[in-house]
């Protein structure tokens, strides 16, 4: 759930305390692609965080997370990802292959 995305942020911080606060970006919205086009913003940005939500077709910052070459692609609640004719996955597809390293977490279990 998006209530969620800042965690991630905290977590990332307990394990690794040296990574700058400027080097998290959390994506706030559809129209929130600036992260992207401001180069001195993106060369600071090491991790980047959005929801699920944001992947769909109105989204601007779904178009934009599709740009990034992403070294690591951490998919959490993966289970989200399952129906593959959904427009999330379809949107999520590109994102995830186009990653050097994917990993989906769930404790769900996702049953085809």
């Amino acid at each position: 759930p998006a209530s969620l995305r800042y965690t991630w942020p905290a977590e990332i911080e307990k394990f690794y305390p040296s990574l700058s606060h400027s080097a998290v970006y959390i994506v706030k919205g559809f129209d929130d692609c600036d992260f992207y086009s401001n180069p001195v913003k993106r060369s600071r940005i090491k991790i980047v965080v959005a929801t699920y939500s944001l992947l769909q077709n109105r989204s601007a910052a779904s178009r934009v997370l599709q740009q990034f070459k992403f070294k690591c692609v951490i998919a959490d609640e993966s289970h989200n990802l399952k129906e593959k004719n959904s427009q999330r996955c379809k949107l999520a597809m590109p994102i995830l292959l186009t990653a050097k390293r994917l990993l989906l977490l769930t404790g769900t279990p996702a049953l085809a």
